[in-house]
Formats: structure tokens, sequence, C-alpha cells
């Protein structure tokens, strides 16, 4: 997990990274709001609509 500044327009000014390693593949979670406040539900929810076709 990181913690890094958010460059999108209107995005909060931090965000979460998570990198979850499945298999051979590396799946990138962001998370629009700093650290300390990313409750498991917020990465549950993130896992999820990456999985989801876009």
């Amino acid at each position: 997990m990181s913690e890094l500044a958010c460059l999108v327009s209107g995005c909060p000014p931090k965000e979460t990274v998570i990198l979850v390693m499945q298999g051979t593949e590396t799946v990138q979670l962001s998370i629009h709001k700093p650290l300390s406040e990313v409750t498991e539900d917020d990465v549950a929810q993130a896992f999820l609509a990456s999985a989801s076709p876009h």
C-alpha cells in the first residue's frame, strides 16, 4: 500500500494505491482517500470494481 498525491482534477489531495498479486498478474486498486481513512469495505469495493468489465 502507498499513499500518493492525487493529480487527477477534482480528486481529493491524497489517494491510496494497493497492488494485489494474482498468480502472474498484478491488480492495482486506487482508493481516493488517505490511507488513514481507508476501510476494509473501501478495499473490497475497489477490488470488485477492478474485476468488473469496463
